[in-house]
């Protein structure tokens, strides 16, 4: 088990779920990979078409839902899927089949497979019932060909699982065999949470003084950690600085931004105000992301915080004054540079405001978004993107 380095501030700002509208456009790749063409309209016949080439060539299969303009996705093209050894494992072991999640029927295969966050990779058995699900952009070339590596082993049978819940109960306090037991479990898309348990249960027993002198130890933590809410994250935070010394500031920093991703992913609604305010903290303080991407990340989190807990004269207050912002800069931007913004703007009402509206209807706030979606047309072209924006919003109670 291995930490992999980030070496930029792209993955912090990915895991936040910041994501700024790019213009360019997909390239194509040596890896096999079935597309949309004339002759295949949708993308159920895509993903119909790869299962039956999967059987065929006894592959697997792997989804990559990606849309037009996602960061993640341009990451992901740029920096992983188009390295030599990437390109051989997929060629060599899977059928991708591509489908955009926010066009046509690909927002129905995209609903289907729960797909939050872009890019994703699902990997599913022959029957379509996903068994192993890539979230976000991976950090490395390395981490992503270990991610592909699960997917293989997990596409077998459980007789390995077996046998390490069996040697667990003997070596539940080894943070070796704690490291590995975790890795296995997140390859079989653990979903009763026995990896959490198994993680907290080594924690408690652990010595602080002892993982401080320990990389074995370190490395644990900074690979487990997935909540803000957590004792783990808060002795990581803590003991940053120090941890910084051995394993880099960027890998520090890239596992307290993972446990944020986690936290506002999965468990927003349990976010208090002391949680917020700690991942403000520590985005003002990171060294990865720009002051801008620092910026918007904390309006949106104020935003989303806000709606959660029906603070409706907040919300109004933090909308209006992200946005406008935002907007002023388009109205003094090229006609580009203007669309990147106007795009990131879409985005951000897609990701982060409407959700939260689904949980916490308010008429107030759907007034003001239905006037800045008209202001935004009144600046550019529609687009796919606030067209779906537009719709989801209309859905809305």
């Amino acid at each position: 088990m291995q930490f992999h380095k980030i070496g930029s501030h792209t993955k912090v700002v990915l895991v936040l779920g910041l994501m700024t509208s790019l213009t360019t456009a997909h390239a194509q790749s040596g890896s096999q990979r079935v597309e949309m063409t004339a002759s295949r309209p949708t993308y159920t016949q895509v993903l119909e078409t790869s299962i039956q080439e999967a059987r065929k060539t006894r592959k697997n299969v792997l989804i990559e839902f990606y849309f037009d303009g996602c960061t993640g996705c341009e990451f992901m093209k740029k920096k992983i899927l188009l390295r030599p050894q990437v390109q051989q494992q997929l060629s060599q072991n899977f059928i991708v089949a591509r489908v955009n999640g926010l066009k046509d029927d690909g927002r129905d295969l995209a609903g289907r497979y729960q797909v939050q966050t872009y890019p994703s990779y699902i990997a599913i058995r022959d029957d379509g019932r996903p068994y192993y699900r890539i979230t976000g952009a991976s950090t490395s070339p390395e981490r992503f060909l270990d991610q592909l590596q699960s997917i293989m082993k997990t596409s077998g049978n459980t007789a390995d699982m077996t046998s390490l819940a069996e040697d667990y109960e003997l070596h539940k306090y080894d943070p070796g065999f704690v490291g590995s037991y975790l890795e296995s479990l997140k390859a079989q898309g653990d979903r009763s949470g026995k990896g959490q348990k198994a993680f907290d249960t080594w924690f408690a027993k652990a010595d602080p003084n002892e993982i401080l002198q320990d990389s074995l130890q370190q490395v644990l933590l900074l690979n487990n950690v997935s909540s803000v809410r957590s004792a783990q994250f808060r002795f990581l935070n803590a003991q940053k600085a120090a941890l910084a010394k051995k394993h880099g500031r960027e890998n520090v920093e890239e596992a307290l931004a993972m446990a944020i991703g986690s936290s506002l992913e999965n468990e927003p609604d349990a976010l208090d105000r002391t949680d917020i305010d700690n991942i403000i903290s520590f985005i003002r303080e990171s060294t990865m992301m720009p002051e801008a991407d620092k910026l918007l990340t904390i309006e949106d989190l104020e935003i989303s915080y806000t709606i959660t807990h029906k603070e409706t004269e907040k919300v109004l207050e933090a909308i209006k004054m992200a946005f406008d912002r935002q907007l002023l800069r388009a109205e003094h931007a090229d006609a580009k540079e203007r669309d990147n913004i106007l795009g990131d703007l879409l985005l951000r009402i897609n990701n982060n405001v409407l959700p939260r509206l689904q949980t916490q209807p308010s008429a107030e706030i759907k007034t003001i978004l239905k006037d800045y979606l008209l202001k935004i047309e009144g600046l550019t072209a529609e687009s796919q993107l606030s067209k779906l924006v537009k719709t989801k919003l209309d859905q809305q109670k």
